[in-house]
Parts: C-alpha cells; sequence; structure tokens
C-alpha cells in the first residue's frame, strides 16, 4: 500500500475529514484537512494530516483511536503487530521476551501497516 495512501486511510479512520470549498476562481489546497479535536463549529482550523508512517507521538494517538478500540487492540492489533515484526525482522522464533521488546521499539510505519491491518484496511500492492 502506498505511503499516502495510508496516511490518508489512517487519518479517515482516526476521524479526520476532507472538505472541498470553492472560491470564485478554484478550489482551495486539496492536502488541507479537519483535525477531529477541533471543536465543531466555525472557525475550524486547516490542517495537513499527521505524519503516521514516521511519527511515534502520531501513531500513539492513532492507537488510542475508537475505531481500532471497537476492534479490540489485544486480540486484533497486537497480533498484527507481531506478524508485521516477525515479517520485518525475519525473526519467527523469538521468545516472548523478545517479541515483548519488538513491540515495544517497533517503527511508526510497522505500527501504521498493522493498524491498518487491524481494521481491514490495508491494499496489498500488486
Amino acid at each position: 500500500m502506498k505511503p499516502e495512501k495510508q496516511q490518508i486511510a489512517i487519518a479517515i479512520a482516526c476521524g479526520w475529514t476532507h472538505e472541498y470549498f470553492e472560491s470564485d476562481s478554484e478550489p482551495l489546497d486539496e492536502q488541507m484537512w479537519f483535525n477531529p479535536d477541533d471543536k465543531e463549529g466555525w472557525p475550524r482550523t486547516f490542517r495537513s494530516v499527521p505524519d503516521y508512517l514516521n511519527d511515534l507521538n502520531a501513531m500513539q494517538k492513532a492507537e488510542k483511536c475508537k475505531q481500532l478500540m471497537a476492534v479490540g487492540i489485544t486480540f486484533n492489533y497486537i497480533p498484527n503487530l507481531v506478524a508485521v515484526l516477525r515479517r520485518d525482522l525475519k525473526a519467527y522464533d523469538l521468545n516472548d521476551r523478545e517479541m515483548l521488546l519488538a513491540c515495544i521499539f517497533a517503527s511508526a510505519k510497522q505500527r501504521a501497516e498493522a493498524f491498518l491491518k487491524s481494521l481491514g484496511l490495508w491494499e496489498e500492492e500488486s
């Protein structure tokens, strides 16, 4: 799945919205989104989507989103993260302690893939 598509899928799952507004001559920048943490109503702040693939703080916030909690972080997300780590580390024989450490030190990109797989949003590239 291409990085930009991953960013957008995570943002939408976390409640970010993208709305188009047209001025007299042309639409506003396509990359501007509304943050779900902003209060409803106006004025709302346009922002860029967080860099989920490179920012552990952004992924930590995503890991707390309602949609992931609904599918079960323990029974869905953790096994997906372990599968991603085993593949990336080529380590299929890690003991529980070693796997726990691998999960603690998982990169934002690895966490993003596990997040998307947990929500059924991951698309394999052809």
